[in-house]
C-alpha cells in the first residue's frame, strides 16, 4: 500500500462552508410557490452557513461520513435577479472560488459550475509535496434551491464530486492512479 495520497488542502472542508472551486450547481426550485416556470432565478446572494457530509470517498484523506462546516458566501454578478454568481468557500489553506450559471430546465432554476485545475501529491504527513500539479482534479457542484423568499433563496441542499487522476510522473512516485470523492450538502 502506498504511503502517499492525494490531498486536496481543504477542498471537500472548504466546500461544507465556503466554496473554493468552480463546480457545478443546480437550483431546483419545486415546492416554492410563483417560482416554478419563473421568468428569472432566484437570487442567490449573501453568506450561510454549509455542512457538507461525504458519502463515498476512496482514497485516505476522507472517509464516509465526514462532516464540515464552513461559510459560503455567494456574490451575483448583476444588480437583481438571480444571475452568474460567484461562489467563495473560505478555507485555512486558502479560499476556493466557483462561478455558478443559472439555467432554466423542466421549469425548474438550475445553477452550474465543473472546475477542473491541477492539484500536488502529498506525503502521508499532509504537508510535504511530493508532486507539484500531480493529479489533474474536476469539482462538480449541483445545489437544490429549497425555499425562496422575495426572489432570493433561503435554504438550499445539493451534492457536491471531486475526480482526479495523476501524472505518468506522480505515479512512478507513488502517489494513487486516480479516486474520487461525494458529498451532500446543506445550509
Amino acid at each position: 500500500m502506498s504511503r502517499l495520497y492525494r490531498r486536496v488542502p481543504g477542498r471537500l472542508a472548504a466546500v461544507a462552508g465556503r466554496l473554493v472551486i468552480v463546480i457545478g450547481v443546480a437550483a431546483t426550485l419545486a415546492g416554492s410557490p410563483g417560482v416554478v416556470g419563473a421568468a428569472s432565478a432566484p437570487r442567490l446572494a449573501g453568506h450561510f452557513q454549509v455542512t457538507l457530509t461525504i458519502t463515498k470517498a476512496n482514497y485516505s484523506l476522507y472517509h464516509k461520513g465526514d462532516k464540515f462546516t464552513r461559510d459560503w458566501g455567494f456574490a451575483p454578478t448583476c444588480t437583481s435577479g438571480g444571475c452568474t454568481t460567484k461562489l467563495t468557500v473560505a478555507d485555512s489553506a486558502g479560499d476556493v472560488h466557483f462561478t455558478l450559471k443559472p439555467v432554466l430546465k423542466h421549469g425548474a432554476w438550475t445553477y452550474t459550475a465543473k472546475f477542473t485545475h491541477p492539484d500536488n501529491c502529498y506525503a502521508l504527513d499532509g504537508t510535504t509535496v511530493v508532486k507539484k500539479n500531480g493529479y489533474s482534479s474536476t469539482e462538480q457542484l449541483v445545489l437544490k434551491v429549497g425555499q425562496v423568499s422575495g426572489g432570493a433563496v433561503t435554504t438550499f441542499t445539493g451534492t457536491y464530486k471531486l475526480t482526479f487522476t495523476a501524472s505518468t510522473a506522480a505515479k512512478a512516485l507513488g502517489c494513487p492512479a486516480q479516486g474520487n470523492a461525494k458529498g451532500k450538502f446543506k445550509n
